[in-house]
């Protein structure tokens, strides 16, 4: 039961982050919407004005996963170094581990992969059919 739940709230924190992307990409397109009309009548291909979208969706996904990456570091240390004598002794049996090099690339990659996804879908959106 227990890993059912962690799996629905992974991907609904999945989803969300995939949305929080986009809307935040559709702002951006929002944004720059006279400089995209200005390109595409001097005839820019539509892949020349995505690219830059997507790459503003990985960066994104990249700061949000290494951010979130930095404050499970910080709390990892604050436990592991804060935490009482007593239960420090019964530690040294069970060692709280930080997340290992594997683990922290798959996470950043996966930030990156779904702030591509959610800047994919926002440019499809806006820039196929319209403002």
């Amino acid at each position: 039961m227990f890993q059912v739940t962690c799996w629905i709230l992974g991907l609904l924190l999945l989803t969300a982050m995939v949305f929080i992307v986009s809307n935040t990409l559709q702002l951006t397109i929002s944004s720059r919407r006279e400089e995209i009309e200005i390109m595409q009548i001097v005839g820019a291909s539509p892949p020349y004005i995505r690219v830059p979208f997507y790459v503003e969706g990985m960066i994104q996904g990249l700061l949000g996963s290494a951010l979130a990456i930095g404050s499970l570091l910080v709390l990892h240390r604050m436990i592991t170094l804060h935490l009482p004598s007593s239960i420090q002794v019964w530690l040294t049996e069970v060692p709280i581990l930080f997340l290992s090099p594997e683990m922290i690339g798959g996470i950043l990659g996966g930030g990156m992969v779904l702030g591509f996804l959610g800047s994919f879908i926002a440019s499809m959106r806006l820039l196929k059919y319209g403002w």
